[in-house]
């Protein structure tokens, strides 16, 4: 159907066309281009070889075009797809996939989706934390409970610090930092550090009248 046109418009004018109007007669009086009308003609030609309805036409017509514009949507999904593949690991695409089961995609489409396997993906969900995932959670707690007893103001430095002096647990600064990002914790922004802080520092003294400036414990000869 052409662009702009209604079915009852379509139908009114072909049924002027048909009572002995010529085209452009019934173009001028509806508004609408020559062209179109015969193109209408074309297709109510072409629909009744078939055996279709004028709306059950303009149904098939658009029904064609939506699948086209899904399939082409589809072709751009799982190029995307596949470069997405190429670059995340296969334990987080277990988890995407589990994501999707979790709200209600078939596992089926829901490891098609991710590009995994099924065995693969029940055997990952399936399989027993490891000892680093079951001493990062661990330590996630205890990391917890000095975050929370600081008032939710400590940062990665100030709680490290914490668990080494006081706790006298092992443990790097990096995995504290990893683990507090993976958790949501954010330590409170201090005060800048100004170079007057810095121990051992003494400022130097202003120029004097010959524009020679004396630093601390250094005599101006």
């Amino acid at each position: 159907m052409a662009k702009g046109y209604g079915t009852d418009l379509r139908r009114e004018a072909l049924g002027l066309v048909r009572s002995g109007r010529s085209v452009r007669a019934v173009a001028n009086e509806l508004g609408v281009s020559v062209q179109a009308i015969y193109s209408w003609k074309a297709q109510e030609v072409a629909g009744a070889r078939t055996g279709l309805s004028l709306p059950e036409r303009d149904e098939l017509v658009y029904a064609r075009r939506r699948i086209a514009v899904l399939e082409e949507e589809l072709a751009a999904t799982r190029q995307a797809l596949e470069l997405i593949r190429g670059v995340v690991p296969p334990k987080v695409r277990f988890r995407v996939a589990r994501a999707l089961i979790d709200e209600g995609v078939s596992v089926h489409l829901s490891t098609k989706v991710a590009g995994v396997s099924q065995s693969g993906f029940f055997a990952w969900r399936n399989r027993e934390p490891s000892p680093r995932s079951l001493r990062h959670a661990e330590l996630t707690e205890l990391i917890r409970s000095v975050y929370r007893e600081s008032q939710c103001t400590y940062g990665a430095r100030r709680v490290h610090s914490e668990l080494c002096s006081s706790a006298g647990i092992a443990i790097a600064r990096s995995t504290v930092e990893l683990l507090m990002s993976r958790a949501g914790m954010k330590g409170r922004p201090g005060k800048p550090r100004t170079p007057s802080s810095r121990r051992g520092y003494r400022p130097m003294s202003p120029p004097g009248p010959d524009g020679v400036i004396a630093y601390p414990n250094h005599v101006v000869l």
